[in-house]
This record gives structure tokens, C-alpha cells and sequence, in this order.
């Protein structure tokens, strides 16, 4: 071989290990062309200035498309933002969640009790997030948590919950499922415990005693197994009753 064949062999190897060092090119398939959908959240509060609030740390992020109904979007997240300050304020809460047709919902508030967290719960909420943490980035994450079908808890209400969980487990050991069915009084009642009336005012719309109404109620709550009012509520709500 000449030596003008021996140093063209030598530029055609270097070519060759040059190629096989440079980085090929991607190939484009359909999985990294898609891009993924926003997540579709609607926001409900009881005051203009949480709603205005949440919607701007909420829109903050491409990830999110902000919905004016709950029922616009399949798969549709509801941000539900409420101070549960007394049982009439539980009540409205679980009326909001059971209209709003939302199956998942992240609810912003500043306190709760473990008893009425397991209502809300069967009532579609899958998250919680206290008032004073509800940074940008973390109103983000619990969306995307619920909508990803999981579900997340501030610690401290989480081990509250797990330990009324076993508390209920422990007491349900043994006992027959109470009866579900509901008198017509009893219907009555919850109906106007809804709209917000105490016993007196029920007891003049009924032409009932008062004592008629308070005796209903406890019988209602002893033998269905409900732990409140508004648990009675939402009992009646995911029943049909009301």
C-alpha cells in the first residue's frame, strides 16, 4: 500500500470513530410529541377575596385550567375553600359537595374535626390543605395528587384520622349494620335542619313539640350510627331522603 493510501485510511477511521461519537438525532414517535392536558379546576369559596386568592396562585401554573363550572371538563378537580366554623357551616359544606358533582376535591380550611372530615370524605374529599400553607406550590400539588385519583392530609389531621378509623373498627367489631330507612318526620326534620332552622323554629314549621323534634333526631342519629347533624345531613343527601 502507498503512503498516500495508508494516510487516506487513516482520515476515513478517525471520520468513522468521530460519527460514531456524535449524538444521533431523536427520533420523534407519538409519545414525545404529546403533550399533557391541564388539569381542569374549579374554585369555590364563600368570600371574593379567598376566591380571588386561590385563583391567582392557581393560575399561576400552565398545568391548570381554571373551569367556571364543575361540570365543563370531565375530570374536573373542585378547590373548595371554607372556614367550618359550627355545625351549620359543616352542614353547607356537605350541600356545596354533593351539588357540586365533583368526585375529587381539595378543600382549603383552617380547622376541622376528625368527625367530620370522615364525612366530607365520603362526600368526595380527597385532600386538605390548612389556610396557612396554601402556598402556590402547594395548592398545585395536592391538585395534582387528587387528580392522579390519590389523595393527601396535613400530618397532624391524618394521625387524627387514623386513629378514629381504629377507634370506629374497634367499635363495629360484632354489631349488625344499623337500618337505613328514614320516617317521614325524620325526613322532614333534616330538610329543615338543611336550611338552617334549630329545633324551635322546626318544631313551629311542624306544629310539633319541641321535644318531638329533639327526641327524632336522637333516635335517628342512635339507630343509623350518625355521629352529628350534619353527618345526619349527608347521610340523607347520599341516600336520596333530601
Amino acid at each position: 500500500m502507498t503512503r498516500r493510501n495508508v494516510t487516506a485510511a487513516k482520515h476515513t477511521h478517525r471520520d468513522e470513530e468521530h460519527d460514531a461519537r456524535a449524538p444521533r438525532p431523536v427520533r420523534q414517535t407519538s409519545t414525545t410529541r404529546s403533550v399533557i392536558s391541564p388539569v381542569p379546576v374549579f374554585v369555590q369559596a364563600w368570600d371574593p377575596i379567598s376566591l380571588a386568592g386561590v385563583t391567582s396562585q392557581l393560575e399561576l401554573h400552565p398545568s391548570i385550567s381554571l373551569v367556571t363550572r364543575p361540570d365543563e371538563s370531565p375530570g374536573t378537580v373542585a378547590v373548595l375553600v371554607s372556614d367550618i366554623e359550627d355545625d351549620s357551616a359543616s352542614v353547607l359544606l356537605h350541600r356545596r359537595l354533593m351539588r357540586s358533582g365533583c368526585a375529587r376535591t381539595v378543600l382549603v380550611t383552617n380547622d376541622i374535626r376528625v368527625t367530620e372530615l370522615l364525612d366530607l370524605i365520603e362526600c368526595g374529599v380527597s385532600a386538605v390543605v390548612w389556610r396557612h400553607e396554601a402556598s402556590a406550590g402547594r395548592l398545585h400539588q395536592a391538585v395534582h395528587t387528587v387528580a392522579r385519583g390519590e389523595g393527601c392530609m396535613p400530618p397532624d389531621l391524618l394521625a387524627g384520622l387514623m386513629r378514629r378509623v381504629a377507634e370506629l373498627h374497634r367499635r363495629a367489631v360484632g354489631q349488625v349494620a344499623p337500618p337505613t330507612v328514614m320516617s317521614a318526620l325524620e325526613i322532614d326534620i333534616l330538610h329543615l335542619v338543611a336550611a338552617g332552622m334549630d329545633d324551635k323554629e322546626i318544631a313551629g314549621r311542624l306544629g310539633r313539640p319541641e321535644s318531638d323534634v329533639k327526641r327524632a333526631l336522637r333516635s335517628m342519629t342512635a339507630r343509623l350510627g350518625l355521629r352529628s347533624r350534619a353527618h345526619a345531613i349527608a347521610h340523607a343527601l347520599r341516600e336520596g331522603y333530601i
